[in-house]
């Protein structure tokens, strides 16, 4: 649960800091909020909501120490990538012989 006094000043900061590219490549940007932070000896984990969803960040503990990043701190969550899975739930999976079912 996200614990903002001001929603409205908060929505306009997440609106702006959305818009704001700083150069970067990546296209994919989703605005949100800080939900937590856990520091471990090598690496970070940042969780933030940009909506009715979350979204997770795993990365070295060096660049999670220098952002700084803290609940309920508004932040973007910036995507970039050159492979993307697609999954189709609906189809049935795999027979226990190693083979594809096909439908």
């Amino acid at each position: 649960m996200i614990h903002r006094p001001e929603p409205a000043s908060c929505a306009r900061e997440l609106h702006r800091a959305e818009r704001t590219n700083n150069g970067s490549s990546a296209r994919h940007r989703l605005a949100g909020i800080v939900t937590d932070v856990i520091l471990g000896d090598v690496s970070a984990r940042v969780g933030i909501q940009p909506g009715p969803f979350r979204v997770v960040s795993v990365l070295s503990r060096n660049p999670a120490e220098e952002l700084a990043p803290e609940p309920d701190a508004p932040a973007v969550a910036v995507i970039k990538s050159t492979q993307w899975v697609v999954e189709r739930p609906w189809k049935s999976p795999p027979d226990s012989s190693g083979g594809n079912q096909r439908e």
